[in-house]
């Protein structure tokens, strides 16, 4: 992770607070490159969150050079899970199968 931007969204009173969180983030290995992700978060007052997400990661892989990922998952202490998946046919850099 390079950067990590939270900005107060909303604050309902008794309620998660919502943040939109901006990170740009550098991938190793398998993936290369740099890569964007906007976050929603809802954290609540134990610290644990919820966040959906959209990566516009131009990260390159050998069957996928760029790719677009939505996801969404939790924070428990300093433990992230979350799913993440390319969107179809929204690859760029390598030939789509014609239909």
């Amino acid at each position: 992770m390079k950067t990590y931007e939270p900005t107060p969204y909303e604050e309902p009173s008794g309620a998660p607070s919502l943040s939109l969180i901006k990170v740009t983030e550098t991938f190793v290995g398998d993936i290369q490159g740099e890569g964007s992700v906007s976050f929603i978060q809802a954290a609540r007052a134990d610290g644990s969150a919820s966040f959906v997400a959209l990566n516009g990661c131009a990260a390159r892989s050998q069957d996928a050079p760029e790719l677009p990922a939505p996801g969404q998952g939790t924070l428990v202490g300093k433990h992230v899970a979350g799913e993440w998946f390319v969107v179809p046919d929204s690859a760029t850099g390598i030939s789509q199968p014609s239909r």
